[in-house]
């Protein structure tokens, strides 16, 4: 018989929210029973959401025990002073790091930058402790999850860890005190070193902390040392239907998509005046989701206002749909001091599109070492013009050769460090009972001796990215008590 635990989820982020936020527990929650975990969801009864995906909903699982909390947020109240409406200050590509504002807006940022610390959603932390409370007792649970952004959650988490001796792990999907827009913040030095305390506690008091990149690990390692287990975000290989082939049209333009947000720190200007430089081949730019105003002015600035498209946020399941049909998938990295050790969720699931990658960022950092190591894209410098050039010249000069859609068992025995903590000794996961069954509509070859590398994707490689791999091992971190630790960076 196999053993089973029940485990409360604390997440403020649930269907129908959208964007990459939502996802990461949405899936583990989809994935568990498969894995002797019986999830208990708490989130948000009246939240304020920047994007809604009605979609999404159809991956909550028909049973799965879902309770809400109230929640006390100023948004409205900013709105109004800003002048804009809750969703759109909520979002931190809109407001927060705009220019040009006028004296109550102003105000309305400062306020929100230092009465709500760390975010402006603390109001939801005394409602969802008390629910909480009442969740442990009825399931008779015992492992606690919460996860952030907003960080504010983990406030539940220590609260409850306090006052009933749950095991608690919280979990890191991005950077706290120096998440990219609080750079843009009007932030008091009182406020960073409020925050800063804040931070420390929940890294000191959690049993387990999870990260989702190995720069994140490194990175928190320097503020709190200890250990820190990796487990990224993923693709889910129930998204993808798959695309009709059709045969390429050699007299169309190439057509580049950037899908996601786009934030004032990742407007890609390097590949606007790449692209605008391009006498051959033929290319159409296409950026899908919210971006930040000041785009227009940087597309018009470049003379490309007649072959870029903007187009508001999709569906999930259309972005996977459009994805597979790109000739090149965008990933731009948001500019900041911690710029390394980000990796957009997008990424993952083009990765799973089988397309061809152009990351924009840190040639270092760690969202170029994943598409070098599945072999499937290049990576170029924020300031970088002719490479971005000439790596779109050289994949629209490329044959493209149908590959097999095999149903090839990935190969999970050699995983990148699962860990980050000085000293520590990685252990290698040697199962393999996910089928990847990757749909590459093309892969490139070519020789490796050209300037570019290999466009090749690694199906073993990617695999270790799918949604179901990935909660195969929260789940066993969840059994073992953190004395083992064999999870994938």
């Amino acid at each position: 018989m196999i053993q089973r635990k029940k485990v409360l989820v604390i997440t403020y982020y649930w269907p129908p929210s959208g964007g990459a936020g939502v996802q990461r527990f949405l899936k583990f929650v989809k994935y568990f029973p498969k894995y002797g975990i019986d999830p208990v969801v708490l989130t948000c009864a009246n939240p304020t959401y920047p994007m809604k995906d009605s979609s999404l909903i159809n991956d909550v699982p028909a049973g799965l025990p879902v309770y809400y909390a109230r929640t006390i947020e100023p948004f409205r109240f900013y709105s109004w002073m800003a002048g804009t409406t809750p969703e759109q200050v909520a979002n931190p590509v809109t407001i927060l790091g705009a220019k040009d504002l006028n004296l109550p807006q102003r105000l309305a940022r400062w306020l929100r930058a230092n009465l709500f610390v760390p975010d402006a959603r603390v109001g939801w932390v005394p409602f969802a402790q008390s629910k909480a409370r009442s969740l442990i007792i009825k399931y008779a649970i015992d492992t606690v999850i919460t996860t952030g952004p907003p960080h504010s959650a983990h406030f539940v988490g220590r609260r409850l860890k306090r006052k009933t001796g749950v095991r608690w792990i919280a979990d890191f999907r991005d950077p706290w005190t120096d998440i990219h827009y609080n750079h843009v913040l009007p932030r008091t030095a009182l406020t960073r070193k409020r925050d800063k305390r804040m931070e420390t506690s929940v890294l000191n008091e959690a049993d387990e902390v999870t990260v989702t990149t190995p720069g994140t690990a490194r990175y928190l390692t320097g503020k709190v040392d200890r250990t820190y287990h990796i487990i990224p975000n993923g693709f889910d290989p129930d998204d993808f239907n798959a695309v009709k082939k059709s045969t390429p049209d050699t007299n169309r333009p190439l057509l580049i998509r950037h899908v996601g947000s786009i934030t004032e720190t990742s407007i890609p200007d390097n590949l606007l005046k790449a692209i605008s430089d391009l006498t051959k081949p033929k290319v159409r730019l296409e950026f899908i989701g919210a971006v930040h105003s000041d785009i227009h002015r940087h597309i018009n600035s470049f003379g490309l206002s007649e072959i870029v498209t903007i187009r508001s946020y999709v569906p999930h399941n259309e972005a996977t749909s459009l994805m597979q049909q790109s000739d090149i998938n965008v990933v731009v990295v948001h500019r900041s001091d911690d710029s390394r050790i980000l990796i957009p969720g997008k990424l993952y699931d083009y990765l799973k599109a089988g397309k061809p990658i152009l990351v924009i960022g840190p040639t270092d950092g760690d969202a170029a070492a994943i598409i070098r190591r599945c072999r499937i894209g290049a990576a170029f410098d924020y300031n970088d013009v002719s490479g971005p050039a000439d790596w779109i010249r050289h994949i629209a000069s490329q044959t493209f050769i149908e590959a097999p859609n095999t149903k090839k068992k990935p190969d999970y025995g050699t995983m990148p460090e699962s860990e980050c903590r000085p000293g520590s000794e990685v252990k290698p996961d040697s199962e393999r009972d996910f089928e990847a069954n990757l749909p590459f509509q093309s892969t490139l070859q070519r020789d490796m001796s050209q300037k570019f590398p290999t466009i090749c994707p690694d199906i073993d490689k990617i695999a270790q990215y799918a949604r179901p791999a990935l909660t195969k091992r929260l789940a066993r971190l969840l059994f073992n008590s953190g004395t083992e630790h064999i999870l994938e960076s």
